[in-house]
């Protein structure tokens, strides 16, 4: 649900809530993949110059974002003890990173939907396919040897199941 929040953030909220209306009656019809969705987001909010949309999601985040503060505040903790830290979301790489440094938080992985760009610019639309569902499952495998790590996963979805039946130890967020 962050690229909603952000998207109403950027565009106001009867803008945004009307254009995100369309398309989301479109996915709960079942004409629009959850994957189509998500590109949609990303053709409707995500096009222009990299360092402007990194402005305006550092503003998003100074605004005060809902986050799980229990959660965060594990997840710093697991860093301090952990060799290896690696962000594994639905969320388009460009927010999980930037939230990453405005929270001043180093050296974690990301993987995730990537949007598609070049050096300078954001063209919107996903690059490749939505890191979601079983596809998170087969990025943290190709990415590392798992039987060399202690694997452990905070989901908040259905679709997390397949990622949690490779995580050592399991935490459902609400």
């Amino acid at each position: 649900m962050l690229p909603l929040a952000f998207w109403f953030f950027k565009n106001g909220y009867i803008k945004s809530y009307l254009a995100f209306l369309k398309a989301y009656m479109l996915f709960k019809l079942g004409l629009m993949s959850n994957g189509g969705l998500k590109n949609k987001f990303s053709l409707l909010f995500f096009k222009g110059n990299i360092s402007s949309i990194q402005s305006v999601i550092k503003s998003f985040f100074e605004q005060g974002i809902a986050y799980n503060l229990d959660v965060l505040n594990d997840f710093k903790r697991y860093l301090d003890d952990s060799d290896k830290a690696i962000i594994v979301s639905a969320n388009f790489d460009l927010v999980i990173n930037s939230w990453l440094d405005y929270m001043s938080i180093d050296d974690v992985d990301v993987l995730a939907t990537k949007l598609r760009k070049n050096s300078s610019t954001y063209f919107g639309g996903i690059d490749g396919v939505v890191c979601r569902g079983n596809e998170k499952s087969l990025r943290i495998s190709e990415h590392l040897d798992l039987n060399n790590y202690f694997i452990l996963c905070y989901a908040d979805e259905d679709s997390d199941k397949y990622i949690m039946s490779i995580a050592d130890e399991k935490k459902w967020v609400t």
